[in-house]
């Protein structure tokens, strides 16, 4: 496995690899009308091209037979706390522990910062153990819109690195 940063050339992939991984997370959840809505608007190629470009956002990919298997996105949202806004595996490579070495590998470009938040969809039971496992404790709800859909979200944060 090779991770990199994500590309450009590479967005059309990247967005493939979300709608599936999303449509296999949620298609037991949320209608096809929500599922259509979310991957058409948060996995947008534009808006993945400008978050591949952002300084502040580190958005990585993790490769296996130069496919495109796994990405975390991670944001820098002030001088002590991150955002992780994707963790995705492809559902044939999950539980493989490539999650945890995904947010291990960000972590080490952002070394300086106390916390590590991230949200969870309420009913993503096997999310919410994983992130639980690695420390993180539920800190809140919110709600999410996608168009006229909405997403409940459980926010979870996680103590990393402390300054000296």
């Amino acid at each position: 496995m090779i991770i990199l940063r994500a590309q450009i050339e590479e967005v059309h992939e990247i967005k493939k690899l979300l709608s599936e991984t999303w449509i296999h997370t949620y298609g037991d959840i949320y209608s096809a009308d929500t599922i259509k809505n979310v991957t058409t608007e948060w996995h947008n190629p534009e808006l993945l091209v400008k978050q591949i470009l952002d300084p502040d956002i580190y958005f990585s990919i993790a490769k296996e037979q130069n496919q495109i298997i796994r990405l975390i996105t991670i944001r820098q949202m002030d001088e002590d706390t991150l955002n992780m806004y994707r963790l995705y595996i492809h559902p044939e490579y999950q539980r493989k522990g490539i999650g945890s070495k995904l947010i291990i590998e960000a972590l080490n470009v952002f070394k300086e910062h106390k916390k590590l938040r991230v949200g969870v969809e309420e009913q993503n039971k096997r999310a919410i153990s994983f992130y639980l496992s690695k420390g993180f404790k539920d800190i809140g709800r919110k709600i999410e819109k996608v168009g006229t859909d909405k997403i409940y979200v459980i926010e979870m944060e996680k103590l990393i690195y402390a300054k000296d």
